[in-house]
């Protein structure tokens, strides 16, 4: 059951959604008060009634008014042509919205099919746009009526549009609020596998410890070689998947250490970890947080796959042919723009592994089951509270649900 406008005004966020709330105040200078009364204005929105867990809401809630006001704040928009590369955390809703009658003219209230996704690809500017935003790797954020979009924004298929945006380091972070068409375009932009370390360091599995995330949005890119994979029932009846990796140059002895070892949650896109099999190498764009209670902790975003093993899929069995056979069977038989890719600095890392035996995948490695876990959101830095409300909620997912936390004032 949803909870109604006046439980949702008193909700306390988590906390890692008060410290961005706070951390964005500081920065700019805009009143924390006003930044509350926005987010509850979100929070009670009832596009939101599709997310059950009030955490999810939350952190969707912050989300959303944060690509708000950082794109009133930056007035910041660019024409760019961008090709996507992969879309997921896809989530449909009905929103209500006021429309006008055909048959009487007058504004009437309609229910229509809305969604949620992320979308990844790799932006550049054109026009006037091309000189400041050359080739980079990018997230789309869809919001408000833009979200219609969704469905029709193919992978491998490139487009062309004006979004709101903002340049980090290694990414364009970028918002689209209007449903406006997006002209299909064509730019060359070469296999991801090749070019997703140009803008973000490779770095082994072995290494994620020492590079932890500053902060929300502050991806790592983690090479590594697949060991596992699953997809878990949290008790609240939400798929989170696992994804185990190994370091590419362990040993098969190493392979055991938790030094060499990598588990990454995959919480809005479970289905994700389920793409490839066991020995594949990928490269797994995630962000990383520790704590003292429980460890290196990752939360998946994208797998971009460098030698990829699709999941075979079950033979079906074959038809009983009732025609007799006597004899042999019959055999059965625009010009693109041209993107320019900057290349990234040497990294201090290794990125792909070279040829030999270790780190090859092919030594038998026994699987181990990480914790299970369920989460709210697969961004943000992560508390031992929220960590240890992840481990116990899977542990058995036949208990009951638990009650509503106390209402803290924030």
């Amino acid at each position: 059951m949803n909870p109604t406008k006046e439980q949702l005004l008193k909700t306390k966020p988590p906390k890692d959604v008060i410290d961005e709330l706070k951390s964005f105040s500081d920065t700019t200078g805009k009143a924390m008060p006003d930044i509350k009364d926005a987010f509850y204005s979100i929070l009670v929105e009832p596009y939101l009634s599709a997310i059950e867990d009030i955490n999810d809401r939350c952190r969707q809630a912050s989300k959303i008014l944060l690509a708000q006001l950082a794109e009133k704040l930056s007035y910041q928009t660019a024409s760019m042509q961008f090709k996507i590369i992969d879309k997921t955390a896809i989530k449909e809703y009905d929103r209500k919205v006021k429309k006008e009658d055909p048959a009487t003219g007058q504004q009437i209230e309609v229910t229509e099919k809305a969604y949620m996704a992320r979308i990844y690809g790799f932006f550049a500017g054109v026009d006037d746009s091309e000189a400041d935003y050359p080739t980079k790797f990018g997230v789309l954020s869809l919001w408000g009526d833009a979200s219609q979009l969704t469905p029709k924004l193919q992978i491998d298929q490139a487009y062309s549009g004006s979004f709101g945006i903002t340049d980090h380091e290694s990414y364009y972070a970028l918002t689209l609020n209007d449903n406006t068409e997006l002209p299909v375009a064509s730019i060359d932009i070469p296999p991801t596998k090749d070019i997703i370390t140009n803008f973000f360091t490779a770095i082994p599995v072995s290494l994620a410890a020492q590079n932890l995330s500053e902060d929300r949005g502050d991806y790592k890119l983690i090479l590594g070689r697949i060991k596992s994979k699953r997809v878990a029932l949290s008790k609240k009846g939400k798929d989170i998947g696992w994804l185990d990796l190994i370091d590419t140059n362990a040993t098969l002895e190493e392979s055991k250490q938790d030094a060499f070892k990598l588990s990454i949650m995959f919480i809005e896109s479970p289905e994700m970890t389920l793409r490839y099999e066991t020995g594949s190498l990928v490269y797994v764009l995630c962000e990383l947080s520790s704590s003292e209670n429980y460890g290196l902790s990752a939360f998946g975003q994208l797998i971009v796959p460098i030698v990829g093993i699709p999941v075979r899929k079950p033979a079906q069995p074959s038809k009983p042919n009732n025609k007799a056979t006597t004899s042999a069977s019959a055999n059965s038989g625009g010009n693109q723009k041209k993107a320019s890719v900057p290349t990234k600095q040497p990294v201090q890392h290794s990125a792909v592994p070279g040829q030999g035996n270790a780190g090859s995948g092919q030594a038998p490695v026994p699987a181990e089951s990480p914790a299970d876990s369920s989460t709210s959101d697969d961004t943000g830095s992560w508390s031992d509270a929220d960590i240890d409300s992840i481990k116990q909620e899977t542990q058995n997912p036949t208990v009951e649900e638990p009650g509503p936390e106390d209402v803290i004032g924030w």
